[in-house]
């Protein structure tokens, strides 16, 4: 069902991040744009996610999809194999958050990781404002984006949809411009998609860790491209609720569906509802 070829997909949440920050990019630091970007293998990753079959160096290569309906097991090993590491330190990095965000709630009072502006000692100068203050949603995305890309670099592997496009060199040498473009140039309806993670992970450190809060943080990235994200867990559909209140562009809403033996029967009945409602459209 889930490898069916009539589904609609969307592209994944990293391909849609990529795509703002490139508009973004080429916006605001057109130095860091390659004028001759290498399109071949930007081509490879996106048709090996789109299309059942594609021509690589003249032979036919199953996409992604396919492989995952022919071949599951080795499908899923392949995906373990590349993913496993990163979801065990992204699990690893929330939980140390949200035990870090407990403990300083007993000294400061509850908001003290949440405020809506952080202030940097010492102050750097590209800070714009005689308070120095700056929202810490874009601090924090700022860092996240520029170590990841620091990790991409050193490890020589793709950051699979921006390098193709982006000197990514020239960012790691101009640490100071980079935080500069993103925490007094960038507008958040910009980059909806890098608001949405960043206060996600942030609204995440007051709610209970799960094994499953990293992948409710890449679910979100997809909200504004959906109109219902169906689940069992409550803790998700509270996060929804709370990034409904800011959110730079509309999103979906969560819908929760019943657990354990009747999951499939709740979700049925939540697609005829969904269905009543748009034929009144």
């Amino acid at each position: 069902l889930i490898s069916s070829q009539k589904w609609e997909r969307l592209m994944t949440d990293d391909y849609y991040e990529s795509n703002e920050i490139l508009v973004v990019l080429r916006r605001y630091r057109p130095k860091w744009i390659k004028i001759f970007p290498n399109k071949k293998k930007f081509q490879q990753l996106k048709s090996d996610w789109t299309k059942p079959v594609q021509m690589v160096n003249g032979s036919p290569v199953n996409g992604f999809w396919t492989r995952l309906r022919t071949e599951p097991r080795e499908e899923a090993a392949t995906v373990r194999r590349l993913q496993l590491p990163l979801l065990t330190a992204a699990r690893r990095e929330t939980e140390v958050m949200r035990r870090q965000k407990l403990v300083i709630e007993k000294v400061c009072g509850r908001d003290a990781l949440t405020n809506a502006r952080i202030t940097l000692e010492p102050r750097p100068e590209w800070i714009v404002g005689t308070e120095g203050a700056i929202e810490r949603w874009r601090w924090k995305c700022s860092q996240t984006l520029f170590n990841q890309i620091h990790r991409t670099v050193l490890s020589q592997h793709e950051f699979d949809w921006l390098s193709p496009f982006v000197k990514l060199n020239r960012i790691l040498e101009a640490k100071n411009d980079w935080d500069r473009l993103w925490c007094n140039e960038i507008k958040k309806c910009e980059v909806p998609t890098a608001w949405l993670r960043t206060i996600g992970s942030i609204a995440q450190e007051s709610m209970k860790w799960t094994r499953g809060t990293p992948g409710d943080n890449q679910i979100v990235a997809m909200l504004p491209r959906t109109d219902v994200i169906a689940t069992t867990d409550r803790a998700l559909v509270r996060l929804i609720a709370v990034l409904a209140n800011d959110a730079p562009c509309k999103i979906g809403r969560g819908e929760l569906v019943k657990d354990g033996g009747k999951t499939r029967e709740s979700l049925h009945e939540l697609l005829q509802q969904l269905g009543k409602q748009r034929s009144k459209l």
